[in-house]
């Protein structure tokens, strides 16, 4: 069944894709026609406390009538990605859209956040997002097309306790944005940022505080469709940080 939308026939990677913002963000581009790279760490055969795997969306991927592919994969480390790249090209031969939306945070005040877990963070965080760029990009400036989306955060701005390792590794991945945008600029490829300007009832959040009330917090499904405005501009929107709530207006 081939599927017509605003993404028809384009290949979409979406890392952190087995739960939450990702799953609903493969979902929505499958839904407007992409075929769908889920990439996140859990699979059926690995799983996380988390509900969620790569395969289980995948398997939701195809049942809307796209084809997709679930590839483990931890984008805070060289050779996973690697492996990340070998499964996109031996499926389909590109990437047309990149979402880099898988990300890692822990809590702590900064003076006593070890020094390996602020380098992870900004692993995943920041390195992820540079590996991933860094592998797709050259394929989407030579065929003239892409679309690169940058999932940011709120914390950029806002001034929050036990985050700052977090905080600063989405203000780098904006900075990234802005200056990978200008680089690029009139090559038919785009780079923006999403910056998610609100609570999301996720899994992970749930799970922090079953039973919680969230009224008024955003779903997954917003956020995606926030994420699907900007995977859909023309090649002039680029260099853009766009706040959740804001896409589309």
């Amino acid at each position: 069944m081939t599927v017509d939308g605003p993404l028809a026939g384009r290949v979409a990677l979406v890392t952190g894709g087995s739960r939450g913002i990702g799953r609903a963000i493969c979902l929505a581009y499958a839904r407007a026609g992409a075929d769908i790279i889920v990439a996140a760490r859990s699979t059926d055969a690995a799983p996380s406390k988390l509900a969620g795997t790569v395969d289980g969306v995948a398997a939701e991927v195809r049942a809307l009538g796209s084809r997709a592919l679930a590839v483990r994969a931890d984008v805070g480390d060289d050779a996973s990605v690697a492996d990340l790249v070998r499964e996109a090209d031996h499926v389909f031969g590109r990437v047309d859209v990149l979402v880099n939306n898988a990300a890692y945070m822990f809590r702590a005040p900064f003076i006593a956040t070890p020094l390996e877990k602020w380098e992870r963070v900004l692993d995943v965080n920041l390195g992820g997002a540079a590996r991933c760029i860094r592998a797709f990009l050259p394929g989407m400036v030579g065929r003239g097309y892409g679309r690169i989306v940058n999932v940011s955060s709120g914390a950029v701005t806002m001034a929050l306790p036990d985050i700052a390792s977090y905080a600063a590794s989405k203000a780098a991945v904006e900075a990234l944005t802005c200056g990978l945008a200008a680089e690029v600029a009139g090559s038919g490829v785009t780079v923006n940022a999403l910056r998610i300007d609100s609570a999301v009832a996720t899994e992970g959040a749930r799970a922090l505080n079953p039973g919680g009330d969230y009224t008024g917090w955003a779903t997954p499904e917003a956020i995606a469709e926030a994420a699907l405005w900007l995977a859909t501009r023309d090649a002039s929107f680029s260099g853009r940080i766009i706040a959740s709530s804001e896409a589309g207006r």
